[in-house]
């Protein structure tokens, strides 16, 4: 991630993440660059795979199918 994106992104509350991404990475790689940035972003990977082999104990999952009333309940029970 460059320097302007690191800036945009910390500036952000939470970010969402899709665990199966173009490419060699994960959302979990995405999730993980972005607590390295700002511990305090809290992140949500979206998927509809329930046997990932990776470690999610401390990432919040959000199962698919979803829908925008869906994410709005989540987000309207956190604060950012």
């Amino acid at each position: 991630i460059d320097i302007a994106a690191r800036r945009h992104f910390a500036a952000k509350a939470f970010n969402v993440s899709y665990y199966r991404l173009p490419g060699a990475k994960t959302g979990i790689d995405v999730i993980k660059q972005f607590r390295q940035l700002d511990p305090r972003v809290s992140c949500f990977l979206v998927t509809g795979d329930s046997n990932i082999k990776d470690d999610l104990s401390s990432i919040e999952i959000i199962y698919k199918p979803v829908t925008s009333d869906k994410l709005r309940r989540i987000f309207e029970s956190r604060t950012f």
